[in-house]
């Protein structure tokens, strides 16, 4: 990363946008930070955003028209598509039935063979 690049961001679970909308208004404070820490600013990109609920989509490309949108399940997702992305930050606003009651706190289940997990066994190899 060099200066004047943008970091490259995908936004999982991306809902209605509330990750971008912060990310983007709080860019003043990112750049400060940055600063802090690394002596540049640096700018970012949502490269792509991900969720799979149609309603919550329309919404998001109302909010960012110009941000690609995939409407499918992340766990279709391979970590070679992920890695052709080229993405520097992944940001994720996870789904709340996992940790309802009513969706039986199924969290672990949906965590096993995740896209997740196998990104993460395979940078560990």
């Amino acid at each position: 990363m060099h200066e004047g690049e943008e970091v490259k961001v995908l936004e999982f679970y991306c809902g209605i946008g509330g990750i971008h909308f912060a990310l983007k208004s709080h860019k003043v404070y990112l750049y400060q930070f940055m600063n802090l820490l690394t002596g540049t600013s640096i700018p970012f990109h949502i490269a792509a955003a991900f969720d799979i609920n149609t309603t919550t989509n329309v919404i998001y490309r109302h909010n960012f028209p110009s941000t690609k949108l995939k409407e499918s399940n992340i766990q279709g997702l391979s970590v070679s598509s992920l890695d052709k992305l080229g993405a520097e930050l992944w940001t994720m606003s996870p789904p709340c039935q996992p940790f309802t009651l009513k969706g039986n706190r199924m969290l672990e289940s949906l965590m096993e063979g995740s896209v997740h997990n196998e990104y993460v066994s395979h940078q560990s190899d």
